[in-house]
C-alpha cells in the first residue's frame, strides 16, 4: 500500500530496462505521507500508517538515485491511468 500523500496512484506503467541495474529488494513496511512510522513525533490524527493487509506478503523494491538518473536505464513501453484523476486506490 502507497500513502495517498506519495501520488494519487491511479497509473500502471511498462518499462524495458536497458541495462543492468542494482536494487534492493524484501517484505513491504508501513508507511505515512511525512515521517516515519515509528517517529514519536508524528501526528497520529494527521499522518496515519498505511500497510498492507496482514494476509499478503508484499516485496517492496528501491532503486536509489534521483528520477533523471534513473530514466536513463529504462524505455517506456506504455502507461494507462487506471482510475479517475486524483482518485485513490
Amino acid at each position: 500500500m502507497i500513502p495517498g500523500g506519495w501520488h494519487d496512484c491511479g497509473y500502471v506503467g511498462a518499462a524495458h530496462l536497458n541495462r543492468k541495474l542494482k536494487a534492493y529488494v524484501g517484505k513491504g513496511k508501513p508507511a505515512t505521507n511525512a515521517t516515519s512510522p515509528h517517529n514519536p513525533l508524528r501526528n497520529r490524527d494527521t499522518d496515519p500508517v498505511v500497510a498492507a493487509p496482514s494476509h499478503l506478503e508484499i516485496k517492496q523494491y528501491f532503486v536509489p538515485g534521483d528520477r533523471d538518473l534513473l530514466s536513463r536505464f529504462f524505455k517506456t513501453v506504455a502507461v494507462q491511468q487506471v482510475t479517475a484523476k486524483g482518485r485513490y486506490l
